[in-house]
């Protein structure tokens, strides 16, 4: 890895260790399932996904990716911008 370059490859199917963002989007959309009173069954079928894998997510034992972040919001009716990125970001 060249001096200049802070990323590292991960091979695939490693784990990533789970950045402070990410954790951070997890905490504020743990908040906001809590907030409208659902289950993360009820995540979990809104977004086609099983339970444990909403639970990984909100707990912040596994990154999300961007399109999984998008997905999310949109089920949860939030701008994934302003009411998730900005605030975690700025944690």
């Amino acid at each position: 890895m060249s001096p200049a370059c802070k990323f590292r490859l991960v091979p695939r199917g490693a784990r990533r260790p789970v950045g402070a963002t990410s954790r951070a989007s997890a905490g504020i959309l743990r908040a906001e399932v809590e907030d409208q009173g659902l289950s993360q069954s009820q995540v979990g079928v809104m977004l086609g996904r099983s339970q444990q894998h909403v639970s990984n997510l909100l707990s912040g034992n596994r990154s999300i990716t961007v399109d999984e972040l998008i997905e999310l919001c949109d089920a949860l009716g939030l701008d994934w911008l302003e009411g998730v990125m900005r605030p975690a970001i700025a944690t």
